[in-house]
């Protein structure tokens, strides 16, 4: 299974995870993928989907997008607005 994420984020190194290579259980042997996010895998998003997505999809924890970061990039903004739109027309947003 641990490939199968490998093959799509691309195996982790030094520099998009520091200190990887110190893990038990990481292997100097496994394969070396490059990210490749292949056309069925984002085919449905626009450049903010798939911005929001390389945020989302890092191995490292500390370089990761956070959930507030997250709910707040431009990909949501539709929705956000759509949500208001509804509120308002319920007299719920002032």
């Amino acid at each position: 299974e641990i490939f199968k994420i490998f093959r799509i984020l691309g195996t982790p190194t030094e520099e998009n995870w520091p200190g990887v290579t110190s893990y038990p259980d990481f292997k100097a042997s496994f394969p070396k993928w490059q990210r490749d996010y292949s056309k069925d895998l984002c085919k449905d998003l626009d450049a903010h989907g798939l911005e929001l997505l390389e945020m989302l999809l890092v191995y490292d924890p500390a370089g990761r997008i956070s959930a507030k970061a997250a709910y707040n990039h431009p990909y949501f903004e539709p929705l956000l607005a759509q949500e208001q739109a509804s509120a308002q027309a319920n007299g719920y947003y002032h």
